[in-house]
């Protein structure tokens, strides 16, 4: 249960971080998903459940702060976090090249889904300003700001393993 309330608090954090602080530096629709990262990490340190239910909490919060369409980010993490979580048991937990391409496999997948369900809610999308003003440069932002996140939660995994 202590576990559980600690992953609660880094998430809501995170949460803050990216919905408040990061606002600063980043345009609209331009930044890190914190919230991705975590779900990432947590699906390669932990499993497809703690993957499934990390981004399906992550998402709701993302949802509900956000004022979007509700369950996008929700049911979008939920996937990401699920199927990353599959590999945990096949993978080093430690290697940076995997968090690099699941960074880019998430962002990808993260940036399709949303974006198919928005074209078929009707919403008018430009595909070609779509990919360079936000997917190219959302990746980018997700690459850097998954690799640390990823190290400091697989040590932060490793400390709680141990005790």
């Amino acid at each position: 249960m202590k576990k559980l309330g600690i992953w609660f608090v880094i998430i809501l954090i995170a949460l803050i971080i990216q919905t408040s602080c990061l606002g600063i530096f980043f345009p609209p629709h331009i930044k890190p998903d914190l919230l991705l990262a975590i779900v990432i990490s947590v699906a390669l340190l932990y499993g497809k459940e703690a993957g499934f239910f990390t981004g399906l909490f992550a998402g709701i919060l993302q949802d509900l702060i956000s004022g979007n369409i509700f369950g996008l980010n929700a049911l979008s993490k939920m996937i990401i976090g699920y199927t990353l979580g599959l590999i945990e048991s096949q993978v080093f937990k430690e290697n940076t090249l995997l968090s690099i391409v699941s960074a880019i496999i998430a962002t990808f997948f993260n940036a399709a889904f949303l974006s198919l369900f928005i074209y078929l809610l009707n919403y008018k999308i430009e595909p070609f300003y779509f990919f360079i003003n936000h997917f190219i440069l959302n990746l980018i932002l997700n690459i850097i700001i998954t690799v640390p996140v990823h190290h400091s939660l697989h040590k932060f995994f490793v400390k709680n393993k141990k005790n």
